[in-house]
């Protein structure tokens, strides 16, 4: 259990500090460039939280928190 979640919260920070850098970048320095990052960390937690419905759908809530905000930054992105 240890191992899982040391595991789980590094990639927990990893995904962080990219969206972090992403804003970061987006402002103050190249926007293409943030934009990309924001969006890719964004997209992946969609992807993420379609997978963690799928496979545990007791976990729907969960879901939705970490799915419907990184899409709507996705769609209010590319509209």
């Amino acid at each position: 259990m240890r191992m899982w979640a040391v595991n789980v919260g590094f990639y927990n920070l990893c995904f962080g500090l990219a969206g972090l850098l992403g804003l970061l970048l987006l402002h103050v320095g190249d926007p293409a460039v943030g934009r990309a990052l924001v969006l890719v960390v964004c997209a992946s937690h969609v992807l993420l939280g379609v997978v963690l419905f799928v496979s545990e759908r007791r976990l729907w809530r969960s879901a939705l928190g970490e799915s419907v905000p990184a899409l709507a930054v996705v769609v209010a992105t590319l509209a």
